[in-house]
């Protein structure tokens, strides 16, 4: 993860947990995406998104426009209006970065990354548009993923630690996730 991406409480927590995991399990490996950019994969999905909901909804929508918000209109209503052209785009885009994660995990077994670009927000602030780009990326690969808290300074607001493993390897990676959890909170 690009820590240019990551706000300065989620980039020295993350870093902090790293640490105190190489501690008892060094890590030998850190893996390349190349083909992954949190921020347009997370647009390109959630076009296709707006567009498969469209197709799902729209008779509703014609009929009981009433039912639906003003903001999940316009979704909607964008969705519907995407070109076959940007469609297919978005697909190639989610494609790739699914692929890349996997790829990646062809070589290693455990994918450690902030679950968030951010910490928590508070709950009178609107949600940060890029507060998904992490967590995206394992359901564009098809793989497991958990969210565990990591470790922060008092009166920091929470920080999430996203941990990724290949597909079909859920049990394992809850059981992971426990004893991470257990460690970096001793």
């Amino acid at each position: 993860i690009d820590a240019a991406l990551l706000t300065p409480a989620v980039a020295s927590a993350y870093q902090q947990a790293l640490k105190q995991m190489q501690q008892w399990q060094p890590m030998r490996h850190v893996a390349e995406l190349p083909d992954w950019n949190p921020g347009a994969a997370r647009r390109a999905a959630l076009l296709l998104i707006e567009h498969e909901a469209a197709e799902r909804w729209m008779f509703d929508l014609s009929h009981h426009r009433q039912a639906f918000s003003e903001p999940l209109i316009k979704m909607l209503e964008f969705g519907r209006n995407a070109s076959t052209d940007q469609l297919d785009k978005a697909r190639v885009v989610v494609a790739k970065a699914g692929q890349a994660l996997r790829n990646a995990l062809t070589r290693i077994d455990l994918i450690v990354a902030p679950t968030t670009p951010q910490n928590a927000f508070r709950f009178d602030e609107p949600p940060p548009a890029n507060q998904a780009d992490f967590t995206a990326l394992a359901n564009f690969a098809g793989c497991p993923s958990i969210s565990i808290p990591c470790p922060v300074p008092a009166g920091v607001l929470p920080v999430g630690l996203q941990l990724i493993s290949r597909p079909g390897t859920d049990n394992w990676l809850i059981d992971i996730a426990g004893i991470i959890e257990h460690q970096l909170t001793k």
